[in-house]
């Protein structure tokens, strides 16, 4: 009889439960200086252009925040809240909050500075462009050689009338697409070659000093980088020896000063 009844129980109220509504549990928002897509993924409510989770607003005890930062229920227990004019002025950086709030929470460069951001001044700040494409490129032919990152340059010794072929790579610290690459290529009269492609070739034309190449590399959301490769033209065999025999040019000779 108790078995018949408990049976009878389990069964009226999985019937009840039948019409329940089960409402999905919201995902835990990110904390600040996470990495993150979307606003709303974010406890502060903003993310950054460099897809970090902004700092959240905070307010300390008192009126107004001391100009160090001071503990705040509103941060988490490493951070301080630091008066918003101190974030923008001495930190160097700039959040869209509640304009009720007294600052922002930051964390301390003594607690230590996590992936992405660095010390500047006594709290830890992003650290700027570090979402942008990394670019790379190999020459080979009459030069030998590569350079990577952002903004690099390097000056590279080529012969008249040799040909140099670039060739151009790039990743995203994002794991986005890549869009093609493109290509700026200036001599010292100023004028101007565009070209879009991975890879390009130049040479210097007799009596030129320099050919200048400039590399381009955007993502498929349009954040950008550059490196510039500049070829110097040097004496090659049988020219005039430049700078006693610098760059291309491997022995002078001193009676006619003709590269040999």
């Amino acid at each position: 009889m108790r078995r018949s009844f408990f049976s009878g129980f389990m069964f009226a109220t999985s019937m009840w439960c039948a019409g329940c509504v089960v409402f999905p549990e919201e995902p835990k928002k990110l904390a600040d200086g996470a990495r993150c897509e979307q606003s709303d993924q974010c406890k502060s409510g903003q993310c950054t252009t460099d897809a970090l989770c902004a700092p959240s607003s905070c307010d300390c005890p008192g009126d107004t925040c001391s100009a160090s930062g001071e503990r705040s229920s509103d941060c988490a227990s490493n951070e301080m809240c630091v008066l918003s004019t101190n974030v923008v002025e001495d930190i160097g950086q700039f959040f869209s909050g509640d304009n009720d709030n007294d600052g922002y929470c930051q964390l301390p460069c003594s607690v230590g500075c996590p992936e992405h951001f660095s010390c500047k001044g006594q709290y830890c700040a992003a650290q700027q462009g570090w979402t942008d494409p990394v670019p790379s490129v190999t020459w080979s032919g009459g030069a030998e050689g590569m350079l990577s990152g952002n903004g690099a340059q390097q000056m590279v010794p080529l012969a008249h009338d040799v040909q140099v072929t670039l060739t151009a790579s790039a990743t995203s610290p994002l794991g986005r697409s890549i869009k093609p690459f493109d290509w700026v290529l200036v001599d010292d009269s100023g004028m101007q070659a565009e070209s879009t492609g991975s890879s390009v070739d130049l040479t210097i034309e007799p009596g030129g000093t320099f050919r200048r190449a400039e590399l381009f590399v955007h993502d498929e959301k349009m954040r950008s980088a550059s490196l510039t490769v500049i070829f110097e033209a040097c004496g090659a065999q049988g020219e005039a020896c430049n700078y006693q025999g610098s760059g291309c040019c491997s022995s002078c000779d001193d009676a006619t000063n003709l590269c040999q």
